[in-house]
């Protein structure tokens, strides 16, 4: 017991970082083989949290079936409580951006999740708003939409977004199904940090700063915009959806910053707990970015992860090595079109090929 109680407080002296996952999960191992069910429990939960900020979904996901369970079958000792709450809602949405989980089985959780935050008599505001998530990811307009006035018909309580989440998913909403210009709008207290949160305007900008630029007239702000965001990814990893964007952007306005963040989050790509959906979007801007550069050269010098495919040991006392930006361009594309077939058999659409197919007759009619 001493020595589950030492890494306990070890883990209450360490900030949140990826490598606190790891002290989690020792510790976790050392409660499961002392039989201490409840601290496990309470330490999974932590897990959830930390796995989810730093974009370890497949591990979130595993300890949180494994409390959920626990909460089936003992209601009497575990509640399905505030941080329960939550890492379903969070976890909801990563659940869509992997496409093995199938269509039945996100509508089931769904109605799972409907029918427990009925029983603590929760507003179904939450739902609504995870709702909107997935339907987004699954681009869904009828599903969208219908979440959206959902939203509207139920009061706010503590189990609803914050406020700046909630901004997000509205200006998401519109991006996809609705108006630009009211998008900008409902995204302005974000800009002006009215309102912001852990996730929230990291997530909302790399999403918006595609469509800015190519409306034209927000060259500036979108710059500065860019800024922000790529400062708050940090190290965090698991907003490669926001950084595949940010290529294609930067691929258009400063082709040495694109290659720059290609490389810097390359490893993240590469990961394979990554949610499939945002590793497609990565893709979709590597192929951007090296089309975009092959267009100038036929190589240039990379300093890559050593998992990439087409990985080279640079020569005795060099950083990095020279590749060929036509191959790593057709590398990316080849990534790009098997998530993009995976996601259109799970969606039953095509969806997918036809975002990448889009990003692709953008750039041809830019180059041509």
């Amino acid at each position: 017991m001493s020595e589950l109680k030492n890494a306990i407080q070890a883990i209450d002296s360490s900030p949140s970082s990826v490598a606190k996952i790891g002290l989690i999960e020792q510790a976790i191992r050392l409660a499961d083989s002392l039989g201490e069910e409840w601290q496990a429990f309470s330490l999974r939960d932590d897990l959830i949290s930390v796995c989810t900020e730093y974009g370890q979904f497949m591990k979130a996901l595993v300890a949180f079936s494994w409390c959920l369970a626990k909460l089936d079958e003992k209601p009497q000792e575990y509640r399905f409580n505030y941080s329960m709450v939550w890492n379903y809602s969070a976890l909801l949405t990563r659940a869509a951006a992997f496409d093995q989980v199938s269509l039945e089985r996100l509508h089931g959780l769904l109605a799972d999740f409907a029918k427990r935050m009925k029983a603590i008599g929760a507003s179904e505001r939450n739902l609504h708003e995870s709702a909107i998530r997935i339907g987004i990811i699954l681009r869904d307009k009828e599903m969208t939409l219908a979440a959206r006035d959902g939203i509207k018909k139920h009061h706010e309580d503590a189990y609803t977004d914050c406020e700046a989440c909630a901004q997000n998913v509205l200006v998401h909403t519109e991006l996809c199904f609705g108006s630009f210009e009211e998008a900008m709008k409902l995204a302005q207290p974000l800009i002006d940090k009215k309102m912001s949160c852990n996730m929230v305007p990291l997530r909302t900008f790399g999403i918006m700063i595609n469509y800015m630029h190519r409306a034209g007239g927000y060259e500036e702000l979108a710059w500065r915009l860019y800024q922000r965001g790529i400062k708050l990814i940090g190290k965090k990893g698991g907003f490669l959806e926001q950084i595949g964007n940010y290529l294609i952007y930067l691929s258009e306005v400063k082709l040495t910053e694109a290659t720059k963040v290609y490389q810097n989050s390359l490893p993240w790509a590469l990961n394979e707990t990554e949610m499939p959906w945002s590793v497609f979007h990565f893709h979709i801007g590597a192929h951007i970015l090296f089309i975009r550069q092959a267009a100038k050269r036929k190589a240039g010098k990379l300093k890559l992860d050593n998992r990439h495919l087409l990985y080279k040991e640079p020569p005795e006392g060099e950083k990095s090595s020279s590749y060929d930006y036509l191959a790593l361009a057709d590398y990316h594309a080849k990534e790009a079109d098997a998530l993009a077939a995976r996601f259109d058999k799970r969606n039953g659409n095509k969806i997918a090929s036809e975002l990448f197919a889009k990003e692709k007759a953008y750039m041809r009619y830019q180059l041509r």
